[in-house]
């Protein structure tokens, strides 16, 4: 990454989803929706969005509009997509959640607000998907995170469609048998495609690159990763045939769907695995805190991945499945997701600031731009809430999930202040904070982009 273009809109990007998940996680607080009860609630479906969309997506669409130009080494393509994309988006969820306010009562809105916002989505995440695809395409050979990469947007593609139905029947604008068979059969595909297709894929392939990097360990060489790929691409097709069956009303169904399980986990064994292999052979002894918290997601990813599965056996799932949405939701991805924020953002501020005078001035380093001890404060609360807060939806503890989610909303407010704090140079040593020649960053866009037109 060093020597890049940095993406001007990236940190835009990471300040609207941080936004979308303080604010998802303040709703859980106050008992707003009822994640213990039925998923169609419109209040849940509120919650579910502004964290799925609003955070977790938001989050990786920012990573990749810095990170695919690393995987291929080559300026991204359709750069000025990123901010027009971003308000689309925004726009689209405002309305999602404007329509679930009427279902629920809430507010008086159009009809057509539902498809709306997902016409919107669809737009934005439309555009951004060609352009990551576009300069993904513009290398060869592939690597296998590259691939990893297009399996998620692929699986983006499915989710956005799929949802893009639902909305258009919650809306009662098109009464079509078959999209009200989706609705009420695709439920758990689309949260398939969602968080395993799109973002544990995507996470996956990221990740590869990521942990070598961070953990200064080898490559691995060009199959490194390839089980995962193949597995993970498998299990995709298995569960689009499941649904595709179910939809049919075919009794074969269960029996794909039991494969395109056994495939995920499979798919988790094997990265798991390369993960530690590539622990093992990592030169960096004492691992950063980015790091750290990023193991413990993994143990979550696991977690939630075996206690997904559990669900499917079982005749009263759903304070199970509300489990295992927490974990994988805030424990894998979002455990993910901010491990790697305390190291991306010092690191493009980094960059950003101190890339002009580098080699011609005393700079900080990267890590003095943070403050390793006090954030390790804060990761802690925040996992140990969530593995509070899974329990207590497992047995339907109510009160004490709110408890729990009260921990997880003052965890992640320490851990933005962090965020801020490397992005404002707060850590830095006053006497080579802001050299001659240097450019202080702002807050939530890039001032500068190096070696592109971005």
């Amino acid at each position: 990454m060093i020597g890049g273009a940095i993406s001007r809109w990236t940190m835009s990007y990471f300040a609207a989803a941080l936004a979308s998940l303080l604010i998802g996680t303040i709703l859980l607080t106050a008992g707003f929706g009822n994640p213990i009860g039925a998923l169609g609630d419109p209040d849940t479906l509120i919650v579910v969005h502004l964290l799925v969309i609003g955070w977790l997506a938001l989050l990786f669409c920012g990573a990749l509009l810095q990170f695919v130009p690393v995987l291929v080494a080559k300026p991204l393509r359709a750069a000025w997509v990123a901010a027009p994309a971003l308000a689309t988006i925004l726009v689209g969820l405002a309305c999602l959640i404007s329509g679930f306010l009427a279902m629920g009562g809430r507010v008086t809105a159009a009809p057509g607000v539902l498809p709306c916002g997902a016409l919107l989505l669809v737009i934005g995440f439309g555009a951004l998907t060609v352009s990551f695809l576009a300069t993904l395409a513009s290398a060869r050979p592939l690597s296998v995170p590259s691939r990893l990469v297009i399996l998620g947007l692929g699986s983006l593609a499915l989710t956005v469609v799929m949802g893009s139905a639902f909305a258009t029947t919650l809306s009662g604008l098109v009464d079509a048998p078959t999209f009200a068979t989706l609705l009420e059969i695709g439920i758990p595909f689309h949260a398939g495609f969602g968080l395993f297709g799109w973002m544990t894929l995507t996470a996956i392939g990221v990740s590869y690159r990521l942990f070598t990097m961070f953990m200064l360990a080898p490559e691995g060489g060009p199959a490194a990763g390839r089980p995962a790929l193949w597995l993970g691409m498998a299990a995709v097709v298995f569960l689009v045939i499941s649904l595709l069956l179910d939809i049919m009303a075919s009794p074969a169904f269960s029996y794909t769907l039991v494969v395109a399980i056994a495939l995920t986990l499979t798919v988790v064994a094997v990265y798991l695995r390369d993960v530690f292999t590539i622990y093992r052979a990592r030169r960096r002894k004492v691992l950063e805190l980015n790091t750290s918290a990023s193991g413990i997601a993994l143990v979550f990813l696991l977690a939630g991945v075996l206690t997904t599965t559990v669900t499917f056996f079982l005749e009263e799932p759903q304070p199970l499945v509300a489990s295992a949405f927490h974990l994988m939701v805030f424990g894998w991805l979002s455990g993910l997701g901010l491990g790697q924020l305390y190291k991306i953002v010092p690191f493009l501020t980094w960059l950003e600031c101190y890339g002009p005078v580098m080699g011609k001035r005393p700079v900080p380093r990267v890590q003095d731009l943070v403050n390793e001890a006090r954030a390790s404060t804060w990761f802690w609360i925040y996992f140990f809430s969530v593995a509070a807060g899974a329990v207590c939806l497992a047995l339907s503890l109510a009160n004490m999930f709110r408890v729990a989610s009260a921990y997880q909303t003052l965890a992640i407010i320490g851990l933005v202040y962090e965020y801020v704090q490397a992005r404002r140079l707060a850590c830095a040593n006053p006497a080579i904070r802001l050299p001659a020649g240097a450019v202080r960053p702002h807050l939530i866009i890039s001032t500068i982009q190096r070696g592109s037109s971005q």
